[in-house]
């Protein structure tokens, strides 16, 4: 993807601007009047959304999914489900919603971040050890296997944002798991230190039970029922969890 996501208000999972109330962005996703919605230059199947007073959302139609692209909405809801249980805050807001009678993803627009790719080859050299450690933990319980510079957005206080998580990210829906990742690369050279604090833990039991559950009602990530690769995908993810919980660190 060519292009960031935006509203202009920044801090995840709910954002809090320089003045006046928080803003629940994910509410505003879900509910907030769409005005206006055009195709993104460059990005196959993506429109931008006007939503009235309160800036934009990324559509994607779920319909993109019968050109040999399964679960893509399924998998980023469960991107965006990980990242908010586990208090990451790496994965923008996305919600389901129906744009112009198309059912599909709405996710917040990244106007006030860059694309890595468009950066400095050593912009990641930035970001501070904490703001990685939150990245290359996600990456890991997903086991990232298409992370690109593409897909990894960077506001100007170095925030991280990590996008783009379809059937070739998710190392489980695909069989083969490309070991070199951009955000891991990183936390190698640095030598950053992969044991997680006491305030990681609850949150992450809190992922394994909510992915538990999930197994059971998939609604939260869009389908009725769960097929055998987004079985495979949950399993594999809460597995993990429930790995780095039991040895107290992630693998890089």
């Amino acid at each position: 993807m060519a292009e960031g996501q935006s509203f202009e208000k920044h801090e995840a999972p709910v954002t809090k601007p320089e003045t006046g109330p928080e803003v629940d962005i994910e509410s505003v996703l879900e509910r907030g009047e769409i005005v206006d919605s055009r195709p993104l230059e460059g990005a196959e199947r993506f429109d931008v959304v006007e939503i009235r007073d309160d800036g934009k959302g990324l559509f994607r139609p779920k319909e993109s999914e019968a050109r040999g692209r399964p679960l893509r909405v399924q998998l980023e809801l469960l991107a965006r489900l990980i990242s908010k249980t586990a208090e990451l805050g790496v994965v923008p807001e996305v919600v389901m919603r129906t744009v112009n009678q198309e059912e599909g993803t709405l996710q917040r627009f990244l106007g006030e971040a860059t694309p890595a790719v468009k950066l400095e080859d050593d912009c990641l050299r930035e970001i501070s050890d904490e703001e990685l450690f939150r990245a290359v933990l996600f990456e890991h319980l997903i086991k990232a296997a298409d992370r690109k510079l593409a897909n990894i957005f960077l506001e100007r206080t170095k925030k991280i944002w990590l996008t783009d998580h379809d059937d070739f990210m998710f190392a489980d829906a695909k069989e083969e798991w490309n070991q070199y990742n951009y955000m891991l690369g990183e936390a190698k050279r640095r030598g950053l230190k992969t044991e997680i604090n006491d305030e990681s833990r609850e949150p992450l039991r809190r992922l394994v039970e909510a992915l538990e559950r999930l197994l059971v009602d998939p609604r939260e990530i869009g389908v009725e029922t769960v097929t055998p690769t987004l079985i495979k995908v949950i399993t594999g993810v809460k597995q993990i969890a429930a790995t780095v919980l039991e040895t107290g660190t992630i693998s890089i």
